[in-house]
């Protein structure tokens, strides 16, 4: 265990330790006296040093009457309270000690047997405590407290080690859920105030009081209730995200402490804000405090400056209690986390290099081959050069038609490059044979795409009713059929049917969500290559009314349907597998057969495709009833979801969702598969192939500098009002809200250069209803993927390594209860998924030691779709301005403190980033009016927090003979920074 110095102070002033009826903890001796500890010397230790099992009995060794050992680390917050025994920022530790406070003797052992053998009175102790095969085998270190020997029970400080290294807050909270009363778990390790020294007494009936028990050095293994520390990093944490109890002041008079504010006064704000308490409540409970202490009145005279409550009205009683709680930032506390993300320590070069030949290697395969490849490495480009320089028919997989169109236009340009070079070297173009590399490429367009069908209605009607719609609705010949066979009247001119009957001709680029339904444009095909984005395709699923089994029914089916109504509220299982079979065969017979023909009229087909009464949900639930009973747990999940109706009434529905794993039918009859994802699910891929060979390559991103928020900005409670127009409070909660978007807008408009913003759609609404802008695109949280080309109000078009700014506002977190849905369509037929009612959270770190987080679901299947759906769609996001292939400086934004996989530069508070204009913060309230449109009045403030880096005028001398103050972010080009604002004078502070 490491200890270390207290900062600030030379030695430490202990507080008094009160009991909840708030009277003083002390001492007692062995004659009965009582002595505060808040009276006695301390033993200190002003150096950092390392403490083992071995040099615990030095520490004793020094003690004299009426000493007590301090160790631990630096207070909570400096310049705000005084050490408590609360206070320490504890180190990791590998030692722990048991404070014994009165523990039984075991039956035969008494204060006279510890006097008289006190070594084996207290082993044992330690066998009761511990057992005797442990403490044979455990180093233990005792010391006898100054009263053991003289209460008629057992009092003794136990110091073992343990394993692994682990936050000393773990084994406190360890300690707390011993139901041993005799056990106090405020002593745990030496970072605590530990209380010992021997009686100061004529006669002391233990000339030795350590005790050394030597085993053979095993330690206590509690890797099974404790986290590790190896590994971590050290990160502070703002104490307001936490619940703390209130500390009273104190019991005695209160006193104007120095600085103008009492000290207790500080602390006691820092208290209640720390408890969640809101400004008004804090004043109260100070006011009502420091009338029961009888404060001084010049303490009364020091807290009343004027100053305006949250209800407009002055307060000139504790108006300075006001202004503590506003400024105060509840202190920091320190915890243990992940270090945060470095970029890789390699090149493009290499990057490209490594992919290009892992790629080479998997295409002369068989199998399904994954290769995450961090954005900008060239993944594209080396798919283009894969497919047109050797003679395979490939058919290739982008996430939406967009892509498809850039990819088939990058392929055909390298289609001709590479045919005319084949003409160049042969000089006659009848001696090119007819192949690959005159076969066109094309995106194929599905049937509900623009321009493709325009008999939709009837098709989707037959889709409905289960009719085969190539065969009763196109008309397509089978194999097996003349020439003669009905077709649709407008067959000749359908774009989609001469797409299918074409499909030979080309080399097709499709959407990755036929995945699972074109298996014949792939039955060709030599490799399938997927570009990103296939797992959702991966898995079906369907949301069924639970009422739906209530509806009317005939005969044995209506009762067999209201049973599973009753099994699935209830979770009872009273069906039995024949009667759900016999439920699921009487569905079927239920659905009917319509007569449908390619030459019949679209108002026709609709008409023969009403299904009537029958309901094809309740054929999922008989269906995966049946699974479940099969012992596929996960096909199946009923939940309730309660929502208001338009007068504020609340109201409950209950659903199933039926999930199934999709079959890539697409896939079926290929033999080389090659998956190029930056962001893959690679837990729900091997669900689908658990062969599948993964391939990683990483490269460092390139001219890009990133600001991290530390606290909450572009939550929903911050920009939308969702009080219904009955609340009192709507039209308050409205103003609010508004001002808000407001300031968001101004900030945005002031950002040099192009922005894109990613945040929730009901977000993007909100301010577009009320702003506008030129330089400023939106896109949605999930909703980014492959795209990479941004069109902005002005008519600009620019690429994602071209785009100056990305704004990433808030974060997308779904609630565990659909991400869990998720996971059970892609392990339907594995064990049942673990639910949860909300995330847990662990500290990361985001960058200088600052605290961020990452929400984690106990459940490594759930975990790996939150990590997908919460981190991984905002890296798609910044991944796209973050090209390792980016030229100029640009600047990411992160609006929120939780942890992604990107290196941040900077961790900057709400306030401060709401004041920066690129990469300056500007520190002079004129100056935040002009620029960003709304009040400097909090500039003081952030001023406190932020150094002056450089000063600057934006008028000449005469008109403007104070400059403004400004800072300018490590890094940045000054020159640059001041020609965006327009400056016409600068220099550094």
């Amino acid at each position: 265990m490491r200890i270390s110095r207290v900062h600030g102070i030379a030695k430490p002033s202990i507080r008094k330790v009160l009991r909840p009826d708030g009277k003083e903890v002390k001492k007692r001796l062995p004659d009965g006296s009582e002595a505060s500890p808040i009276e006695w010397p301390t033993h200190w230790y002003g150096t950092t040093r390392d403490v083992t099992i071995d040099s615990v009995p030095a520490l004793y060794d020094g003690i004299q009457p009426h000493e007590c050992i301090v160790l631990g680390g630096a207070p909570d917050s400096r310049n705000v309270t005084r050490l408590r025994r609360t206070d320490f920022r504890l180190p990791p530790t590998d030692l722990m000690v048991l404070d014994i406070d009165g523990m039984p003797y075991v039956d035969g052992y008494t204060d006279e047997s510890l006097r008289s053998d006190p070594e084996g009175t207290i082993r044992a102790q330690l066998c009761q405590m511990f057992g005797s095969d442990e403490v044979d085998q455990l180093h233990i270190v005792v010391a006898l407290s100054s009263r053991a020997g003289f209460t008629g029970d057992f009092r003794a400080h136990v110091w073992v080690g343990v394993t692994p290294f682990c936050e000393a807050k773990e084994i406190a909270a360890l300690h707390k859920k011993q139901d041993v009363p005799w056990l106090d778990a405020g002593i745990f390790q030496a970072g605590r105030v530990l209380f010992a020294a021997p009686p100061d007494i004529e006669s002391d009936p233990f000339p030795v009081r350590v005790f050394e028990f030597k085993g053979d050095g095993m330690v206590i293994d509690l890797s099974g209730v404790v986290r590790s520390t190896e590994g971590l990093v050290e990160l502070k944490r703002q104490f307001s995200r936490g619940k703390h109890s209130i500390y009273k002041v104190n019991t005695a008079p209160i006193h104007a402490g120095e600085g103008g504010v009492s000290e207790e006064c500080w602390n006691f704000i820092l208290s209640c804000k720390r408890s969640g308490r809101t400004e008004d409540e804090a004043i109260a409970a100070l006011h009502e405090e420091l009338t029961r202490l009888e404060a001084p009145s010049a303490t009364w005279r020091r807290m009343r400056k004027v100053i305006r409550r949250s209800d407009g009205m002055t307060d000139p009683t504790l108006g300075e209690a006001r202004r503590m709680f506003r400024d105060m930032r509840a202190g920091e506390t320190l915890v243990y986390g992940e270090p945060a993300y470095r970029e890789p320590d390699t090149t493009l070069t290499a990057a490209s290099e490594a992919l290009s030949r892992a790629v080479r290697d998997q295409i002369d395969r068989e199998g399904v081959f994954l290769n995450k490849v961090t954005l900008g490495v060239g993944k594209t480009h080396e798919i283009v050069e894969l497919v047109t320089s050797r003679d395979v028919k490939a058919l290739i997989l982008a996430p939406n038609h967009e892509r498809c169109a850039e990819i088939v236009s990058r392929l055909e340009d390298a289609r001709q490059k590479r045919l005319y070079d084949a003409f160049d070297q042969v000089e006659q173009f009848e001696e090119i044979e007819d192949r690959w590399l005159q076969r066109h490429w094309a995106s194929w367009r599905g049937r509900s795409a623009e321009g493709m069908c325009s008999r939709l209605d009837a098709v989707n009607a037959a889709f409905r009713a289960g009719v085969s719609v190539h065969k009763h609705i196109c008309g397509f010949p089978t194999l097996d059929e003349s020439e003669d066979v009905k077709r649709c009247p407008i067959f000749a001119s359908c774009a989609y049917a001469d797409q299918v009957m074409n499909f030979w001709r080309h080399n097709w680029v499709a959407p990755v969500a036929m995945i699972s339904h074109l298996s014949r444009i792939a039955s060709d095909a030599d490799v399938v290559i997927i570009d990103e984005g296939c797992v959702e395709y991966l898995a079906g699923n369907k949301m069924v009314p639970l009422e739906e089994l209530l509806a009317p029914r005939p005969g044995r089916l209506g009762e067999l349907s209201r049973r599973a109504h009753s099994d699935l509220l209830e979770d009872t299982q009273t069906l039995t597998f024949d009667e759900v079979q016999e439920a699921l065969e009487l569905e079927y017979e239920a659905k009917p057969s319509p007569h449908v023909e390619p030459d019949m009229s679209d108002e026709q087909i609709i008409a023969n495709c009403d299904l009537g009464s029958y309901r094809a949900g309740c054929v999922s639930i008989w269906r995966a009833m049946n699974a479940r009973l099969e012992g596929g747990e996960n096909h199946l999940h009923v939940f309730s979801e309660t929502k208001k109706d338009d007068d504020g009434e609340e109201f409950t529905r209950w659903w199933v969702d039926v999930a199934w794993r999709q079959e890539a039918r697409l896939l079926k009859k290929a033999d080389t598969v090659l998956l190029f994802d930056a962001t893959p699910n690679e837990v729900a891929l091997r669900a689908h192939w658990p062969e599948i060979e993964v391939f990683e390559v990483e490269a460092p991103k390139l001219n890009t500098r990133v600001v991290q928020v530390t606290d909450a900005i572009g939550k929903r409670s911050q920009l939308i009002n969702d009080l219904p127009k009955s609340d009192p409070k709507f039209k308050a909660e409205e103003a609010r809200v508004k001002k808000a978007r407001q300031r968001l807008a101004a900030w945005l408009r002031a950002q040099p250069g192009y922005t894109v913003v990613v945040t929730k759609k009901d977000h993007r609404e909100a301010i577009e209803r009320e702003h506008r802008f030129k330089r400023v695109a939106f896109a949605h949280h999930g909703a980014v993927e492959g795209k990479d080309i941004w069109d902005f109000p002005d008519g600009k078009r620019l690429h994602g390594v071209d785009v100056d700014n990305l704004v990433v506002l808030g974060r997308n977190a779904p609630p565990p209860y659909e991400l869990e849905a998720i996971a059970r369509r892609h392990h339907a037929d594995e064990d049942a998924v673990k639910k949860m009612g909300w995330y847990r959270t662990e500290n990361w770190e985001l960058g200088g030691g600052v605290a961020g987080y990452r929400l984690r679901h106990d459940d490594p299947r759930v975990d790996a779709v939150l990590k997908n759906v919460a981190v991984d769609s905002l890296m798609q996001a910044v991944g796209r301005m973050r090209s390792v292939r980016r030229e100029k400086m640009g600047r990411v934004f992160v609006m929120h403190s939780m942890r992604l996989d990107i290196e941040v530069d900077e961790c900057v508070s709400a306030e401060e980033v709401m004041r920066r204009a690129g990469d300056v913060t500007l520190l002079s309230a004129n100056e935040v009016d002009r620029v960003f449109a709304t009040g400097g009045r909090n500039t003081r403030e952030v001023a406190k927090r932020v150094k002056a880096t450089h000063k600057y005028r934006m008028k000449d001398k005469v008109a403007q003979p104070k400059p403004y103050l400004c800072a300018i972010a490590a890094g940045a080009d000054v020159d640059q920074c001041m020609a965006e604002l327009g400056a016409l004078w600068w220099e550094a502070v």
